[in-house]
């Protein structure tokens, strides 16, 4: 019984994981069926999507400092209803205004929310090494929802339609989230804890802002966030080396497995060789995956590594922003990073379809990608300096 209250905390952060599915993988499912109803275009009626990621950017800073000072147990249980409410709104839209205003709110917590509740958990809730191991297996629950959602969901729509299929998610948001709040306990105030029963240690959120390793992290937050964006291209740029769609399928299922399998080798990497040491292997493998995968005999090995370079989105970011910064301000300062990833996201992400657009190619994109990718190293070794 100790053992399980001891990982009460990581299993309640990998339901929250989990969770993320319900407002990222799910949504692209009802592209089609909303816009062949209503008859919107599917490039318009997707915009709804960056009303959600701009919301997201903006709430990220308040949502830390509210979980900093009340914990992550009562915004999950705020955030189950939330949520709920948000998708029924999507599911009573018959105009695109009113897709774009319900997009604008589920931005405000949803996603982004369980993240960051997700990197809370386990950074206040356990020693630096088992945070690293834990955190790569945590943050594995966000593809075990993407295969449970893309397995059910697809039948769940043909049979009940889009606007079940959106109150559906909302009441599995609200039931997964109120559980995983139970699962947590009562007593999860995290800012008074550091996972070993001392009183928690490092920077605040205003000493953090005058320390030059924040903006570098920043930088660092925005430059892989935008180069994980490459992420939606893949599919396009493997057809642009005349393989077959049903290659490219079964490609894009392999690295699909090992965006997950990648966090969880990530952590013990990390809890190993430290998360300077692990870090940088990791960007850099994704460096290199995107220079490879732009030749057709080198694609499938760019897929993998740059699937292992996406996992470090999620392991890398909130384990060095704890050994930095450490946890007396976690939520705080993970919320400023978390806007700069989405920032670097809508920014630099729209790029790569541009290039493309303007050179007919992604090349001149993927080579800057790891030419950034190639900095982000440099700034990682700055910022751990003082370790």
């Amino acid at each position: 019984m100790k053992q399980i209250k001891e990982y009460r905390p990581a299993i309640a952060a990998f339901l929250c994981m989990i969770a993320t599915a319900f407002t990222t993988t799910a949504l692209s499912f009802f592209v089609v069926p909303v816009c062949t109803e209503l008859g919107f275009g599917r490039g318009s009626f997707s915009l709804y999507y960056s009303f959600l990621t701009i919301a997201g950017a903006f709430a990220n800073t308040f949502l830390g400092q509210i979980v900093g000072k009340k914990g992550v147990r009562p915004l999950a249980l705020f955030s189950g209803v939330w949520v709920c409410v948000c998708l029924f709104l999507f599911s009573f839209s018959n105009a695109l205004w009113m897709f774009f205003g319900s997009g604008f709110l589920l931005g405000i917590i949803s996603s982004n929310f369980a993240i960051m509740a997700s990197n809370t958990l386990v950074q206040q809730s356990y020693p630096e090494k088992k945070a690293a191991s834990l955190l790569g297996v945590v943050m594995a629950g966000s593809g075990v929802g993407g295969v449970m959602v893309s397995l059910v969901l697809p039948t769940f729509l043909e049979n009940i339609g889009w606007r079940m299929g959106y109150r559906l998610l909302g009441i599995s948001w609200l039931v997964v989230f109120w559980l995983a709040a139970l699962v947590m306990g009562k007593a999860q105030k995290l800012e008074r804890h550091s996972g070993n029963g001392a009183a928690a240690a490092g920077l605040t959120k205003a000493e953090a802002m005058k320390d030059v390793r924040m903006y570098l992290m920043m930088l660092c937050s925005g430059i892989l966030a935008a180069a994980c964006s490459v992420q939606q291209q893949i599919p396009s740029i493997l057809s642009g080396h005349e393989i077959s769609a049903a290659m490219v399928s079964m490609m894009m299922s392999a690295m699909t497995a090992m965006l997950a399998i990648g966090k969880i080798i990530l952590g013990f990497v990390y809890s190993k060789i430290g998360v300077r040491n692990g870090g940088c292997i990791a960007i850099a493998c994704f460096a290199f995956g995107l220079l490879a995968i732009q030749m057709k005999s080198m694609a499938f090995v760019g897929l993998i590594l740059i699937a292992v370079g996406i996992g470090a989105y999620s392991t890398l970011l909130p384990m060095a922003t704890r050994t930095v910064f450490g946890t007396k301000d976690y939520p705080a300062i993970w919320g400023i990073l978390a806007t700069a990833s989405s920032v670097g996201s809508v920014v630099l992400g729209p790029v790569w379809g541009m290039v493309y657009d303007s050179t007919g190619s992604y090349s001149l994109a993927l080579i800057l990608a790891a030419a950034l990718l190639g900095f982000m190293i440099l700034a990682l070794i700055r910022i751990f300096r003082k370790q």
